[in-house]
């Protein structure tokens, strides 16, 4: 018995932590890339993975850019950060990219797996297809995108909510500098030709956009 508990502790401290960003990236910015590189730093991760939603269940989506031009996107933002990769698994999927598929997808004995979500998808977990698996696949990590004191009584609230509600939750805040800019910000200050959209996408992708005329 001693010897199988010993094993198990070595299993266990082998396990490859991978994390897991997943969103509509139409367009990735500089809060997403902050996110990623704070991400992989403060929870030690062995991987990132990068994943494009192909339908998000939890928003609205239009298809002012492609799948491919999103991932292309993605692998211009996130390609140079080490250890991060761009995974088109949800894509190939089809259908709603509901999290819990992905995770059981990657979910294995030898593997520990973190998702990165906002201060919003947070508040709303419980509303997500099957939470309950969500919390027993994966350990939770949120990286507030306000300053807002209110909603930090909100996040308290609902972290004591869902500690009670599910088993085996694990609930990581991850510290980070507040970029207040959002994707569908973006699309309309582009489509409106706004310059400061460029200030938070990097040269290369406003390169891409402005190539392929999305979200003209």
């Amino acid at each position: 018995r001693v010897v199988k508990k010993e094993e198990d502790r070595i299993k266990v401290m082998s396990r490859v932590k991978i994390g897991i960003y997943g969103g509509t990236f139409s367009p990735p910015h500089n809060g997403h890339l902050h996110s990623a590189q704070i991400f992989i730093k403060e929870m030690k991760l062995d991987k990132l993975l990068i994943i494009p939603a192909f339908i998000p269940p939890h928003k609205y989506f239009g298809e002012e850019a492609s799948t491919e031009q999103r991932l292309e996107m993605c692998r211009l933002t996130f390609g140079d950060i080490e250890h991060a990769e761009i995974s088109d698994m949800e894509i190939v999927r089809g259908g709603k990219s509901y999290s819990y598929l992905t995770l059981e997808e990657l979910s294995s004995f030898d593997v520990e797996l973190y998702m990165l979500i906002g201060t919003d998808m947070f508040l709303t977990l419980d509303e997500w297809k099957y939470p309950e698996k969500i919390f027993e696949l994966t350990n939770i990590c949120f990286i507030r995108r306000e300053n807002d004191p209110n909603v930090t009584l909100q996040i308290a609230e609902k972290r004591n909510f869902y500690e009670k509600q599910y088993k085996n939750v694990r609930i990581y805040e991850i510290e980070s500098d507040v970029i207040e800019i959002s994707s569908s910000e973006l699309r309309v200050m582009i489509s409106e030709k706004n310059p400061l959209a460029y200030e938070y996408i990097l040269p290369s992708v406003v390169k891409y956009i402005e190539n392929g005329g999305i979200y003209r």
